[in-house]
């Protein structure tokens, strides 16, 4: 997936030149995606969920080691727009995520340093970013039905953070047509 620029810029939004961490946040699994200099999301791995602290510790790290700028999170609401037990669950998830940070930007004697800039986080409208994995899978000849789940989610988590990048830079995402 790229996108075309509509404003004529590629990157009017600085924040974007840094790489930033988007996430499908499930029960079971959190498919991860991280977007390189030029503003691509690509899918990264998959976090198999244990407990919540955890994972966001598991996360945190993973943003850090690869300098990110911020993680945008998919916002799970159903079609309508309504919000679900899911997107209850993500909203608590990412305000723990948030507080973590928080507490980790000024842990006194941290290695890195006296104080970490803190990570921005955003939730980003998800609405039905798996079903458009599936597609892209089958655009690409890969029967989407063998995937593993694990594939399918990072490959979520890579939309969700491409729609956020695009609507940030103002480029239109290009996806592959309705088959």
């Amino acid at each position: 997936m790229s996108g075309v620029p509509l404003s004529g810029q590629s990157q009017p939004w600085p924040g974007l030149a840094q790489p930033w961490l988007g996430l499908d946040v499930g029960t079971r699994r959190i498919g991860v995606a991280l977007s390189n200099t030029l503003g691509i999301a690509q899918p990264l791995l998959t976090i198999e969920c244990t407990q919540p602290r955890r994972d966001q510790r598991s996360i945190l790290r993973l943003a850090r080691r690869h300098s990110c700028a911020g993680i945008i999170v998919g916002n799970p609401l159903h079609l309508s727009g309504d919000r679900s037990r899911q997107t209850e669950r993500v909203h608590h998830f990412v305000y723990e995520l948030k507080r973590l940070i928080a507490e980790s930007s000024t842990a006194p004697g941290d290695a890195a340093g006296p104080e970490r800039a803190a990570l921005a986080v955003h939730l980003w409208d998800e609405r039905l970013s798996t079903a458009e994995a599936y597609a892209a899978l089958d655009a690409t000849g890969q029967d989407s039905r063998r995937a593993p789940r694990g594939k399918i989610d990072q490959l979520a988590a890579a939309l969700i953070l491409q729609g956020w990048l695009d609507a940030q830079s103002g480029s239109l995402t290009l996806l592959p047509p309705d088959a």
